[in-house]
């Protein structure tokens, strides 16, 4: 945007939480679809576990996904 001749930048910033949960969806994407992420959230959403995803060790091999959970 331009105010009398002058760019103004943007700026976003996250917090670290964030920050960790889009490295997670990023690397996701790398092995699974866009509503194969969306699924996950719900699934958790469902069953009232906790949606961060940052906290979780989550396997997406094509279309299936695998939660490793050690507890």
């Amino acid at each position: 945007m331009r105010d009398g001749g002058v760019k103004k930048s943007l700026e976003v910033y996250y917090n670290w939480q964030q920050i960790l949960q889009i490295k997670v969806i990023r690397d996701l994407r790398e092995t699974t679809s866009l509503q194969v992420i969306r699924k996950i959230l719900d699934f958790f959403e469902d069953y009232q576990i906790d949606k961060s995803l940052k906290n979780k060790q989550i396997v997406a091999v094509n279309e299936e996904v695998f939660w490793i959970d050690h507890n």
